[in-house]
């Protein structure tokens, strides 16, 4: 029956997934609770954090994201690939493990966010495909060159130039969630936006104490 119900489209065959998942959810919540403590327990206890890390992304595939926030989406991908571009050509320039470092945990949101749409059906191909330093958004193109210029100049300038940037991507990711407030997608948002915030700290620390100073990126 469940064969020939998602069958019919791919609404049908997520929607039959989440009932798959619910029913999933249930079965083994009550099979842990008659083995409570147990080492079979704790088995039954991540099939159910996987089968909600499952229920979650059908759900997501079934909401209708409009016009709109799948634009935000697209700025937000690319605005990641920004931050993680900037900061490794920083890092190559002026040396030092926080702008490295930094650029590692843009490129952990970068996939976080593309992972994302591809489960929405949006089109990254061509965001995937750019060169580093290379942006289909020309206001992001224009920033990235003009960020570069100004951050080569030296380190204190990079650091400058990575703090604004932060600030700009809590302010953006902030407003993006906004519009989809309550939804997976809101909830990558809400991480983007804490971890902007930390690596904003971060960076203040490494220009006001220097870069040899233990204050790590957030991962």
């Amino acid at each position: 029956n469940m064969l020939a119900t998602g069958s019919e489209s791919r609404e049908a065959a997520l929607n039959v997934g989440v009932t798959i998942e619910e029913q999933q959810i249930a079965d083994a919540t009550a099979a842990s609770e008659a083995v409570e403590g147990t080492r079979l327990d704790r088995v039954y206890d991540n099939l159910t954090h996987d089968s909600n890390h499952r229920l979650e992304s059908f759900q997501s595939a079934l909401v209708a994201y409009d016009e709109n926030a799948v634009a935000n989406l697209l700025y937000m991908i690319e605005e990641q690939k920004l931050a993680g571009d900037l900061y490794e050509a920083f890092a190559d320039q002026h040396g030092g493990w926080t702008l490295h470092r930094a650029a590692h945990s843009e490129d952990r949101d970068f996939y976080s966010l593309v992972r994302e749409a591809e489960r929405m059906d949006v089109d990254v191909s061509e965001i995937l495909a750019a060169d580093e330093g290379t942006f289909q958004n020309t206001e992001l193109q224009t920033l990235y060159d003009d960020m570069l210029t100004t951050g080569s100049e030296s380190l204190e300038a990079a650091l400058g130039v990575a703090m604004t940037l932060e600030e700009k991507e809590v302010t953006d990711s902030t407003a993006a969630n906004e519009a989809v407030d309550g939804t997976r997608l809101g909830r990558i948002y809400e991480q983007l936006t804490d971890r902007s915030e930390y690596q904003l700290d971060s960076f203040e620390y490494a220009l006001n104490n220097g870069q040899s100073s233990h204050y790590y990126c957030y991962w």
